[in-house]
């Protein structure tokens, strides 16, 4: 029970910081400036930080400016938690918890960054091919075996996403899958090998089928809506990633 509570606890300051790095990545900015409002630009002070709690407070508006907050903040700052306590009960070593932690905490930067303004950032996209690359010296099949298996999981993820933006664009004249897509796939790749990148493009689709029929329902989609196909993929690979293959071993009993 201490232990969860600690993980929640880690988890939802982690996230955070994931919040800051996502915001900052896409605007170019460091990370050493204090926290500040993007709106007005006045400072936060620490008790309008605190995880969570501070936003409920705040009602999600900023305390100098009341302009909104988004609400992607306290849900990243929830899902990482969630991540964290799942990987202490998921994973019994300190090295493979502390690598999947690493790829999950990418995957949840992504997350937000396509699922807010539909733009992967490359700095993001490498470090979850390194943290792959890495996990491979701790599979337990060997390092030979491993690092073979990364491989040809972002062999399969670049090439595939590759291929299918190839056809689409013949058939339609237009460019449908950018290379950010297929340079995130291929990360992906390295980071689950080649069972995991086959539950993502598996299960994204279906995510994002269920976030369009949503945006439908409550009438906030138009023709010219984006899809953040990166971002439900980011999902998929952090299910993954968390659960130790739950979602590949799901699709093998169905």
């Amino acid at each position: 029970m201490i232990a969860t509570l600690s993980a929640g606890i880690v988890g939802l300051c982690w996230g955070s910081f994931l919040n800051v790095v996502a915001v900052r990545a896409l605007k170019g900015e460091s990370l050493l400036p204090s926290s500040h409002c993007p709106q007005c630009g006045a400072g936060i002070a620490w008790y309008d930080l605190i995880p969570l709690f501070s936003w409920l407070a705040l009602r999600g508006r900023c305390r100098s400016c009341v302009a909104p907050i988004s609400g992607w903040y306290p849900a990243l700052e929830l899902i990482t938690a969630v991540s964290a306590i799942a990987l202490i009960k998921t994973y019994t070593t300190f090295p493979e918890t502390l690598i999947r932690g690493f790829l999950a905490s990418c995957c949840i930067v992504t997350l937000r960054t396509d699922g807010e303004h539909q733009l992967l950032v490359v700095p993001v996209m490498r470090a979850i091919a390194l943290g792959g690359l890495v996990s491979g010296f701790l599979d337990p099949l060997g390092i030979s075996a491993g690092l073979f298996n990364r491989f040809i999981g972002a062999t399969i993820g670049f090439g595939a996403i590759s291929a299918l933006g190839y056809i689409y664009t013949k058939i339609r004249g237009r460019i449908g899958i950018g290379e950010g897509d297929a340079e995130l796939l291929g990360s992906l790749g390295m980071a689950l090998g080649p069972t995991g990148i086959w539950s993502v493009f598996l299960c994204a689709p279906l995510i994002g089928t269920l976030h369009i029929i949503y945006l439908a329902a409550t009438g906030t989609i138009s023709s010219t809506t984006p899809v953040p196909f990166g971002a439900y993929c980011a999902v998929v690979a952090l299910i993954e990633l968390v659960g130790n293959g739950y979602l590949s071993g799901l699709l093998f009993i169905l």
